[in-house]
């Protein structure tokens, strides 16, 4: 539609505003200088608000609408002759028969009229999520006898606030299940910039959730949907801050090689059609699960501690000439030396890698397969030198891969890693100035002055440790050169 006239008003947030399509000014109207005439204006449609210019039966001649025809993102309008220039301005209204997903980059559009083009002018920003990722930690697919629980990383960014008493809506590919009672961890990415003079409580509300701030619920059967509820303590979410989700999630039981759509939505409410936002991406591929994967008890659990590790495999599919597999350690173990790609202490025990030597670089061991291949459930088995890391990683897997050319997964597993005991951070021990019992001897009974040295003589010790968590018991052993001190008496 077409609207010709000396200017228009329409409503703002704050104001009314007169959009002039003459030469006239623009002019902001405060809300309560509105006249009740202007009011009503409020509440009709635009069709009636506003009259089609010309209007087909006048007889004074002007443009008439031909027709509009659309072609992807672009329309063509159609129109007689009867535009008229020097000053005189035009607005139109224009259906659009779908949104795009997320706000386009670059999202500006353009006019073109009679050989003549507009410079481009910013479009509407589009209510979806922006930075929507959807991260697996395994992409093994379930069985009969044995489920594959995925840790799934969402990260998302609000275009429109989520406010308290609201939901956000995990929509997964259909095969995937939530359980009923799911549960999920929430937090603001890393890469969010805070200015933090000044914060307060309601800073907190959507900056830091605790757990069992943010409820979840799946369906009362499982299924691959999930409500995160912004219904305790406050929390909500707020436009422009960028968020990662944690959930786990079973993955399917048949494979697909291709990504299918993962959906997130967010309500101002409880109820489901009080949409803020939505967006989709692609998810990931699911291929098949490896026969085995395990590894024997670690001889110590304790930071920093270099040992050997028993690791035993097996996968559903011959592996050729050209495949590749991979064993990947948590993030902060270490299969390597620095600046080293070989694998310390690597000792084959059985299966069919005999010429193959594996490689090592960080968290990562892999074999590539140039001279022999392995048969479909074969049993490897191996030794390779593992490094504990400081403290148990946040996400604690181990994973197998089974690597094709051009990096294709052609199966995988994953399984749960050893919780690290950490070391105390600045730990020291001195000899004490004073001693407690007064004397070195007992049957010296002189006042010692200086601390005792003496072979079979008392000493006191001062033990300086800041703990990484709480504890009960505090354990002290010491020897020198395999010779134990004596703690009976302390």
């Amino acid at each position: 539609n077409i609207i010709q006239g000396k200017a228009l008003w329409v409503t703002t947030p704050e104001t009314w505003q007169r959009m002039p399509t003459d030469t006239s000014d623009t002019l902001g109207v405060p809300k309560e200088a509105i006249v009740e005439e202007w009011r009503d204006l409020e509440y009709r449609s635009f069709n009636q608000r506003y009259n089609v210019w010309p209007a087909p039966t006048n007889a004074d001649g002007g443009a008439v609408m031909l027709g509009c025809k659309g072609s992807e993102n672009v329309a063509r309008i159609t129109l007689t002759a009867g535009l008229q220039a020097g000053g005189k301005g035009y607005l139109f209204r224009l259906s659009v028969l779908s949104n795009p997903p997320v706000t386009p980059i670059p999202n500006t559009f353009t006019l073109e009229y009679a050989g003549e083009a507009s410079e481009p002018f910013d479009g509407v920003e589009i209510w979806a999520f922006k930075n929507f990722t959807v991260v697996p930690t395994t992409t093994a697919a379930s069985s009969k006898a044995h489920s594959t629980w995925n840790l799934v990383t969402v990260t998302f960014m609000p275009v429109n606030d989520v406010p308290h008493g609201g939901h956000v809506r995990i929509l997964a590919p259909a095969e995937f299940q939530i359980p009923t009672e799911c549960s999920v961890e929430l937090f603001t990415h890393p890469d969010n910039v805070f200015n933090y003079t000044g914060w307060g409580p309601t800073d907190l509300e959507y900056a830091e959730f605790l757990p069992g701030d943010v409820p979840c619920e799946g369906d009362d059967t499982d299924s691959s949907r999930a409500r995160i509820l912004f219904t305790l303590n406050d929390k909500r979410l707020k436009s422009g801050v960028l968020y990662v989700l944690r959930m786990m999630i079973r993955n399917p039981e048949t494979t697909s090689p291709y990504p299918e759509i993962w959906t997130i939505s967010s309500y101002s409410t409880l109820d489901p059609v009080d949409l803020l936002d939505q967006a989709i991406v692609e998810g990931f591929t699911i291929n098949s699960v490896a026969k085995a994967f395990a590894f024997l008890k670690p001889a110590s659990y304790n930071a920093h501690v270099k040992q050997r590790i028993d690791f035993n495999l097996s996968f559903p599919d011959k592996i050729d000439i050209g495949d590749a597999i991979e064993l990947v350690a948590p993030i902060t173990f270490m299969f390597s030396e620095p600046g080293n790609d070989e694998c310390p202490q690597y000792l084959f025990l059985q299966g069919a890698i005999r010429r193959t030597v594996p490689k090592c670089g960080a968290n990562m061991m892999w074999f590539e397969f140039e001279e022999e291949t392995i048969p479909a459930g074969d049993v490897i088995r191996f030794m390779v030198q593992v490094q504990n890391p400081a403290d148990t990683p946040v996400v604690n897997l181990f994973q197998l891969r089974h690597i094709l050319p051009g990096r294709v997964r052609r199966s995988s597993r994953m399984i749960e890693g050893y919780d690290i005991i950490p070391e105390l951070f600045n730990a020291s021990v001195t000899k004490a100035a004073m001693l407690p019992l007064g004397q070195c001897r007992f049957d010296v009974p002189l006042a010692a002055i200086n601390p005792c040295h003496a072979v079979g003589s008392h000493g006191a010790l001062l033990l300086h440790f800041t703990p990484t968590r709480a504890a009960q018991l505090v354990q002290v052993r010491a020897d020198v050169a395999g010779d134990p001190h004596i703690f009976f008496e302390a």
